[in-house]
């Protein structure tokens, strides 16, 4: 529901976190009604068929690039001060 309301956008393989500029009752109801269009015949809700998702080995990895672009840009701005 947060990513049909605008708190979370696409990006490249993962979301990004914003803060919706357009939010409205109107909105908050259809993302409402669209998770609970994912009910299948047993009343279990479906919320994994609205985002993209990926493996937990994919997630692990990408968490890992993240934290090493995240260390090597810390590295650079402790170069860049001395």
């Amino acid at each position: 529901m947060m990513v049909t309301m605008g708190f979370f956008v696409p990006y490249n393989e993962r979301y990004r976190m914003t803060v919706p500029l357009d939010l409205s009752v109107t909105k908050v109801k259809a993302a409402i009604l669209k998770y609970a269009e994912t009910e299948d015949e047993e009343y279990v809700l479906h919320p994994e068929f609205l985002v993209n998702t990926m493996s937990f080995s994919e997630a692990r990895a990408s968490q890992n690039r993240l934290r090493a672009l995240d260390q090597f840009c810390e590295g650079s701005n402790v170069l860049g001060r001395a």
